[in-house]
């Protein structure tokens, strides 16, 4: 479960779009629906219902919806307290979520730049380290 899937899920059930809550937040519709898919598949729960008029949300949807708005609450709190900053954002909820990605996101990649999947050949670059020596005895 991750912050952006939680967002995402909030900024839906306000907007009961889904096209418009891509837009709120800078993603495009398909990158916000795996967001979706993605957070539903942790909870192991559908949220949405798809209408002519857009999205409606579940009775779990409805039941989860609560706890997604404090875990954001909670969230930034977070932050304030080691000292990350974010732009005020959708739901009245700070975040640097809320700014348009334009890394590997973009490119169908969830992970942040310069990591690899679990399935991948090699480590992320920030976990290779050289080897260490011995000071010289005396």
């Amino acid at each position: 479960m991750q912050e952006r899937e939680i967002r995402a899920f909030v900024t839906i059930a306000d907007a009961r779009r889904m096209d418009r809550a891509a837009q709120q937040l800078g993603y495009s519709q398909p990158a916000i629906s795996y967001q979706i898919k993605c957070l539903e598949k942790s909870l192991r729960t559908k949220l949405f219902e798809r209408t002519p008029e857009g999205v409606r949300l579940t009775e779990s949807g409805a039941r989860s919806l609560p706890a997604a708005r404090e875990m954001l609450i909670l969230m930034e709190r977070m932050k304030r307290i080691s000292g990350v900053g974010g732009n005020s954002g959708a739901n009245g909820v700070t975040s640097e979520l809320d700014q348009p990605h334009t890394s590997d996101n973009q490119r169908g990649n969830p992970l942040p730049h310069g990591w690899r999947s679990a399935g991948a050949k090699s480590d992320p670059p920030s976990s290779r380290t050289a080897p260490m020596s011995t000071p010289a005895s005396s």
